[in-house]
């Protein structure tokens, strides 16, 4: 192959890892002193930096290779309105999330698969909070500890709180504020009811007369103004709506593939 780089007329293009490589050529010659940069300037004459793709191009990318519209945009998820946003907040929320915690292309690839396969295994008019559930499969993946923690209730909901608040963390410039705050809140409402067992769980924030804002009842401060007013909506809306009771289980259950699924 040595004697191929000197033929006139023919020009190799490697796609590497330069670090890798360099590190693999140390190995092979057994010396972590050895000049690995100069020794493949021997074979490389040019280089060039292929900068990688923006989040929000990778993520459509993966979006269109594994397919979601098959599930997000399926015939019978369109009979139910309140799933019509469901595309839409999936994409972004990833997207926001992917950023904030730098996740590398491959991380991003496997949690994207690893939704995929879930999604496969579900009805097309189950319902789903695609932004709790992307959230989740990425601790997951990133943060495997704390997800094995949330799944078997051993934290309190101080604890889980403190654990995950830099994911909901927003500046006042972040696009995102809101969805942000409403999926803490869905955490949070959802994990209190399955950490209470036999029970629903007790208020996360407690009511004031006199026209005043609700108090929140843990210490949990998401930045913004704009931000904790949000977590508060939320929490409110929550507990009088149809998932008052809901619990995190089985889309915990879900994403782990623990839960009785049935293949299409």
């Amino acid at each position: 192959m040595k004697h191929l780089f000197s033929v006139s007329g023919i020009v190799f293009v490697l796609s590497i890892d330069k670090i890798q490589l360099c590190n693999a050529v140390k190995g092979f010659y057994g010396s972590e002193h050895i000049n690995a940069n100069e020794y493949l300037r021997r074979f490389i004459d040019l280089e060039f930096v292929i900068p990688s793709p923006n989040t929000s191009s990778f993520c459509k990318y993966l979006y269109e290779l594994y397919k979601y519209d098959e599930f997000f945009v399926s015939i019978e998820r369109k009979k139910y309105p309140r799933l019509n946003s469901d595309k839409d907040d999936f994409l972004q929320y990833s997207i926001s999330i992917f950023d904030k915690n730098k996740l590398t292309l491959r991380q991003q690839e496997k949690i994207y698969l690893h939704a995929r396969v879930v999604l496969n295994l579900l009805p097309d008019n189950n319902y789903l909070f695609p932004e709790l559930f992307i959230l989740l499969i990425s601790i997951r993946f990133f943060n495997f500890n704390l997800f094995m923690r949330i799944k078997n209730t051993q934290l309190s909901i101080q604890e889980l709180m403190t654990e995950t608040r830099s994911y909901f963390l927003s500046d006042s410039k972040d696009n995102n504020i809101n969805h942000q705050s409403y999926t803490a809140a869905l955490l949070y409402h959802l994990y209190n009811n399955s950490y209470a067992k036999d029970h629903y769980g007790s208020k996360l924030y407690e009511d004031r007369s006199d026209n005043q804002a609700p108090h929140l009842l843990y210490s949990l401060d998401l930045s913004t103004e704009e931000a904790n007013d949000f977590l508060l909506k939320s929490l409110q809306h929550l507990s009088s709506s149809e998932y008052r009771r809901m619990k995190l289980d089985y889309l915990l259950d879900i994403i782990d593939l623990t839960e009785n699924l049935t293949m299409k």
